[in-house]
């Protein structure tokens, strides 16, 4: 999954890939997370290399509204879930769980 920042716009893409997770931007890192965080979509406390995104809104914009209907809508939450889950396994979501922190790639 990847996050798209620019000047005007943020978007979740390639929302079915569900093995990695990163932000890119063309904006230097504090322009990005100010970007994220008037979206909605990020959470202060990120630097240089990284961000941090709310688990839950990540999700709702990133989920499908048809993935094959009702049972692929609910498998691709599973696999967002695990994706979550590997991600706290490695030490990389806040004590809560409720961000996870993505690795910003500058374009």
């Amino acid at each position: 999954m990847q996050v798209l920042v620019s000047e005007h716009a943020v978007s979740v893409v390639e929302v079915d890939m569900l093995t990695a997770l990163a932000v890119a931007s063309s904006l230097d890192p504090t322009a990005t997370e100010q970007r994220l965080l008037a979206d909605g979509l990020a959470r202060a406390g990120g630097d240089a290399t990284h961000v941090w995104l709310d688990v839950s809104a990540l999700k709702a914009r990133a989920e499908p509204v048809d993935a094959d209907g009702a049972e692929g809508v609910r498998a691709w939450g599973a696999s967002y879930d695990a994706m979550i889950s590997y991600a706290r396994r490695k030490g990389w979501t806040s004590p809560d769980g409720t961000l996870v922190r993505a690795h910003l790639e500058q374009r």
